[in-house]
């Protein structure tokens, strides 16, 4: 366990502050969720303009109903943050939707979650993050997530981080950090007290900023927030204090009294005193509404020396390593300042003033390494195997007593001893069945999690190796192999443990992979009926999706009704007979994406080449589009643009691609053919086309694709066989493929404006791939599954995507749906 040292501060104009709006941190209170008992949670949000009076306020009351949120959500750590940042970001959204002037409230967003020695970082928006470690220095910063930060749309972008913490170590939180803040700037830094550190950071560049400095000693989880100590500062007249002003030495050798004033040269960039702020136990009665005023605490005059920050700066004056010294030095028990800093802080301030109880410190205990407690774990083992054998032995002196009671009970010679009655004969046949069924499972269970947390310490050590590895290829085997392990474990049982590490693992894969990971959610309360299977699905011009059931070729509607969909029960779109028109089944559908006088939303045909236009508001029609000469052989799909319908024949003696003419959706035209005498060869193995404007894409079964330019006259038709899919290095040098490798692509649409874009679907590796309209790959998406209560029974079977950027995943009878980010 660790204390949690933190310096907030700032610069600006040359000057230093350390008010900074947008900081909270805070211990569990009292009415928490069991699993949160122990956390620590830090948010810091930086605005990306300067905040109004008003936007302050609202701050102030919004960030502690966030901490609330994160302590009172249940499941593993990742999924708490997430929901907390989703929760900050939809009230900022309100409230800057409520504001008469451009919203202002637009920001970065950290969460950090201190969580036994581990620290889970999650990071949306333009922000960096240190980790200061003799062990290591890492510098945590994705430029994929982009710099949209919170406050701006429902769909939130973030990235998580993890690191395992060690005695010493330091996390420096910043948005936005100066060019001069590197790894190799702070690479010294490792043996510096917080002091020397914040001196180090403000020399290193002439920019403004903020960030937040947090050093781990080890402790009882305590926090203590530190603030800068001028009592020894010949003129102050304000809280925000000039770099160069002249601050009294941390370590006073002559024993002066504290009144006595100590000049040192202004030209020298101060280690300033830093003191604590004493952090006590919050209650558990409502802080919501709490005024500004609750916060302005006598802080700004109240800056005396404190022991605590004293003996820091003696611990690393000579550059000792932390263990070393901590290991010589306790810092002295001075008043209230040494109190367990157990509460809620926003900017360095309570809340509200609480009585605090002095609690002893305990002596810490020496930190044990990972080898040490596989050794435990294994003895530990070794035990309960032991104790499984006695039990055994001791079943089996049960067993032979009940045997000689049975004998002694039977009818027999007049000299055995007297028999049990029938009723007590009941009962220990009976009991002792339920005991011996009792042990045994007793038995299993603790086998079963001690082999779970084994496979758990095993699955971190790949980790901690990944970690430490800097060739690619040896990283990426690590954490396969880790998430391998988790695979193994689960099989014993599941526990936030678990679930954690595999976020963490799972995350770090598919940002080696180029993967984006969709949180989803069922679109369906109460979901389909198993015996439905779910081929293709599409969108029109709303938010609503139709879904082609191969089993019955019936359509089926799902009406987007906020937060999620419901079946459309009167919707008409399937086999039957309509008008004069008997429709088979359907074997594919196409959005309708113009307006019209009959509401027709989707088209769909059947083998037999009947249309069937289906409308939200009354029944379909159906139409039997003329025949070509050579006749139908296996209608494969179509594809509408709005004014023209093609038709993919890829039977073996019918291959072609039929036109139809829209006029206002009647298509009464005969057939043009797109090739006459030309017909490419690869028509009979493609499975699929799609239509942008006047180019249509072709999907071959072996994931080729082509493209045929239409244009408005068909008989000019030019096709490229192969256009290949672009993929963009690391050097920006485009490079073309013509299959993606590992895939199996089975089906092929485009999302109409504003963000025309190409998605294929790769039912070998369940994911979809998203490329530009000038077939350049722009990322690979996969559902997070995780994010289910329970997983999908089947395969991915059909996948959409709407105009708003909702995408909609299928599994047989079973779908979902999440936002894009």
């Amino acid at each position: 366990m660790f204390d949690l040292y933190l310096y907030p501060f700032g610069i600006k104009n040359k000057q230093e502050y350390s008010k900074i709006p947008g900081f909270l941190i805070s211990t569990a209170p009292k009415k928490t969720s069991r699993n949160r008992m122990d956390d620590i949670f830090l948010l810091y949000y930086t605005n990306y303009e300067e905040i109004r009076p008003t936007e302050l306020e609202f701050l102030t009351q919004i960030l502690p109903k966030t901490r609330d949120h994160y302590f009172k959500t249940s499941g593993p750590i990742t999924t708490a943050i997430k929901k907390s940042a989703e929760f900050l970001n939809d009230q900022i959204l309100q409230f800057n939707l409520k504001q008469l002037k451009r919203p202002n409230l637009v920001g970065a967003l950290q969460i950090m979650v201190m969580h036994e020695n581990e620290a889970y970082l999650m990071h949306a928006g333009e922000v960096t993050s240190f980790l200061l470690s003799r062990n290591g220095s890492e510098r945590h910063y994705d430029p994929t997530i982009g710099s949209q930060g919170i406050g701006v749309s429902r769909g939130l972008r973030y990235k998580f981080h993890h690191v395992s913490i060690n005695t010493g170590d330091r996390i420096v939180l910043v948005s936005k950090p100066p060019k001069k803040w590197t790894i190799n700037s702070m690479s010294g830094s490792t043996r510096l007290s917080i002091s020397h550190l914040r001196r180090l950071l403000i020399s290193e560049t002439d920019q403004d900023f903020e960030t937040v400095v947090i050093q781990f000693r080890p402790g009882n989880r305590s926090v203590h927030i530190l603030k800068l100590n001028t009592d020894s500062v010949e003129t102050r007249k304000s809280p925000i204090q000039p770099i160069s002003e002249s601050i009294d030495e941390l370590v006073n050798p002559t024993n002066q009294k504290p009144s006595e004033k100590t000049t040192i040269d202004p030209a020298y960039i101060p280690s300033a005193n830093l003191e604590e702020i004493p952090i006590e136990t919050p209650s558990s009665e409502s802080i919501e509404n709490l005024p500004i005023s609750t916060f302005q605490e006598k802080r700004d005059d109240d800056w005396s020396e404190s022991s605590i920050e004293s003996q820091q700066e003696n611990d690393f004056k000579e550059e000792q390593p932390a263990s070393e010294s901590l290991e010589k030095k306790e810092p002295k028990e001075q008043g209230e300042n040494n109190d367990l800093g157990r509460g809620i802080f926003i900017s360095g301030k309570r809340l509200k003033e609480y009585q605090t109880k002095r609690v002893k410190k305990e002596r810490t205990k020496p930190r044990i390494n990972q080898d040490q407690i596989v050794a435990q774990l294994i003895r530990f083992r070794a035990v309960i195997r032991k104790f499984s054998n006695n039990v055994t032995s001791l079943l089996k002196k049960i067993e032979n007593g009940l045997v000689t009671l049975y004998a002694r009970s039977t009818p027999g010679d007049i000299n055995q001893k007297p028999s049990l009655s029938g009723t007590g004969m009941l009962f220990v046949a009976l009991i002792v069945p339920i005991f011996v069924v009792a042990v045994a499972l007793t038995v299993y269970l603790q086998n079963k999690t001690e082999i779970h947390q084994e496979k758990i310490l095993e699955a971190r050590n790949q980790v901690n190796l990944a970690v430490e590895s800097e060739d690619y290829a040896t990283k990426v085997a690590y954490y396969q192999s880790a998430l391998d392990i988790l695979d193994e474990a689960e099989t014993y049982g599941s526990s936030d443990a678990s679930n954690d590490l595999r976020y963490i693992v799972q995350s770090q894969l598919d940002s080696f992979s180029g993967i984006t990971r969709i949180d989803i959610q069922p679109t369906v309360a109460g979901g389909l009926v198993k015996k439905i299977s779910i081929t293709k699905m599409v969108t029109a011009l709303g938010e609503d999706v139709y879904a082609l059931d191969e089993s019955t070729g019936h359509v089926i509607r799902m009406m987007a009704t906020k937060p999620d969909f419901t079946i459309d029960n009167d919707f008409i779109c399937g086999p039957g007979k309509h008008g004069e028109v008997i429709v088979s089944n359907l074997v594919d559908i196409e959005p309708v994406t113009v307006q019209n006088s009959e509401d027709i939303s989707i088209m769909g045909i059947d083998e037999n080449g009947v249309l069937l236009l289906c409308s939200t508001r009354g029944t379909p029609i159906a139409i039997r589009l003329q025949t070509p000469d050579l006749g139908w052989g296996n209608i494969q799909a179509i594809a509408f643009n709005g004014y023209s319908l093609f038709v993919l024949d890829n039977g073996i003696n019918t291959r072609d691609i039929y036109a139809y003419e829209g006029n206002a959706l009647s298509f009464n035209g005969a057939p043009a053919t797109l090739f006459e005498q030309n017909i490419p060869e690869i028509l009979p193995i493609v499975i699929d086309m799609t239509l942008y404007q006047e180019d249509l894409y072709l999907l071959r079964d072996n994931g080729m694709l082509s493209r045929c330019n239409v244009g408005n006259n068909f008989i000019e038709t030019k096709c490229n066989a192969d256009i290949g899919y672009g993929r963009i290095q690391l050097d920006q040098v485009r490079e073309v493929v013509p299959v993606i490798e590992n895939t199996q692509m089975n089906q092929l649409f485009i999302t109409q404006p504003p963000d025309p874009s190409i998605y294929l679907l790769d039912t070998q590796g369940q994911a979809v791939y998203h490329f530009s309209l000038a077939v350049n790959l722009q990322k690979q998406i996969k559902p997070n599954l995780n994010s289910l209560l329970f997983q999908p029974e089947r395969p991915l079977s059909a996948v959409t995507v709407s105009p708003s950027g909702t995408i909609h995943f299928a599994y047989g009878h079973q779908t979902y749906f999440g936002e894009l980010p």
